[in-house]
């Protein structure tokens, strides 16, 4: 069993939260829709650090955290994942420039339960709508 150290940006405007939507070369959750991030490759880099230059590279926004909120964990039959949630902000535009995202949203809680969600992102985003952080 591999264990995972992964990162997720909350970016919130208006009570809508960013979501990205993975392309099909994605080995864990082709086309599923998630929060900004990633798994961290190579230990010794600040985990606010390596999600601020995730969340420019995979949008094209400047991505400052703010502080940290939650940390989850899951475990399937493969991996032990621990996933480490931080709320911050962004500045610019969406500029996808990247393969590894097909789209990217802006989405209240609602919209996104008919979305296919990847990792625990909807445990996330119902303690976000609990918090009052989106609609």
């Amino acid at each position: 069993m591999n264990i995972l150290i992964r990162v997720s940006g909350v970016i919130v405007r208006g009570k809508r939260i960013l979501l990205l939507k993975r392309t099909k070369k994605h080995s864990k959750y082709p086309l599923h829709w998630g929060l900004p991030g990633g798994t961290l490759q190579t230990p010794g880099t600040p985990l606010s650090e390596f999600l601020e230059n995730r969340v420019d590279y995979l949008t094209g926004m400047k991505f400052k955290v703010k502080q940290k909120i939650w940390f989850y964990e899951g475990i399937d039959k493969a991996h032990h994942a621990l996933t480490h949630v931080y709320l911050g902000e962004t500045k610019g535009d969406i500029n996808k420039k990247n393969e590894e995202v097909e789209e990217i949203g802006w989405f209240t809680s609602e919209e996104a339960e008919n979305l296919d969600l990847a990792f625990s992102d909807w445990e996330i985003i119902e303690d976000l709508v609990q918090e009052g952080i989106i609609l």
